[in-house]
This record gives structure tokens, sequence and C-alpha cells, in this order.
């Protein structure tokens, strides 16, 4: 995964398993959205996941993606947290932007989320 520079909220999806990391689904008032753009060969999986700890091992997918999109929502009731993880990889680079709520359908306005930090303790547990 790796942020864009001067871009909030767009991560760029270049290899397999690459993804935008854990992103927060809860404290959320509406649905957040996504958009996919770029020049790609491969799937975007979005997965679910209801698991505090930054390294998941139960997870939902519930799409996949293999051609650029413009922006659809998550439901937030979906899950705890949600990211886009490239699950298939031949060429190109995909970019995913994460946006305002309420804007599935529409041109989003990007937002800056932070990804979970990646480590096995659960969230709060942290030194």
């Amino acid at each position: 995964m790796t942020a864009v520079a001067g871009n909030n909220g767009l991560f760029s999806l270049g290899s397999l398993n690459d993804s935008t990391g854990w992103l927060p689904l809860f404290g959320i008032v509406d649905d957040p959205c996504f958009g996919i753009t770029g020049t790609f060969v491969g799937t975007i999986t979005l997965q679910t996941s209801n698991q505090s700890d930054a390294v998941k091992d139960k997870t939902s997918s519930i799409a996949t993606y293999t051609v650029p999109v413009g922006s659809v929502a998550v439901p937030r009731i979906a899950a705890r947290w949600f990211r886009l993880i490239m699950t298939a990889y031949t060429s190109g680079t995909a970019y995913v932007g994460v946006g305002k709520a309420n804007c599935a359908g529409q041109d989003s306005i990007p937002v800056s989320l932070s990804p979970q930090m990646q480590t096995n303790s659960p969230v709060g547990d942290e030194f």
C-alpha cells in the first residue's frame, strides 16, 4: 500500500496483496465512498472485518472489481473495518480514492482516513 503524496485518501495498488490498510467504519454517521481509477489488469476485493486486532484473520469479501468504478458506498453497518486489496494482479496500477460519505454515484470529495497500524496487538493494548 502506498498513500499518494499530496492527495488525501488516495492509495495506489500496484502488486499482488497491495491494500489500502484497514480503514474504520465505526463512529461515522454516513456510509463512506470510494472510487477506483487507473490502468490495471487484476482484481480488487472489498473486504470487511469486525476484529479489533490490526492483523485480521476473519474477513468477509463483499465485492470485487476488475475495472475502474465511480463512487461506490461502503455500508457502515457491514462491519467495523474495511479495506480494498489487490487479490489478483497482472499489470498496471490501480488508484483507490476514499471519499466523503453520502456521495455514491457522484463526484466524491476526497477525505483523509489513516489505516490502522499493522501490529498483532488488539486495538487499545498498545504500550
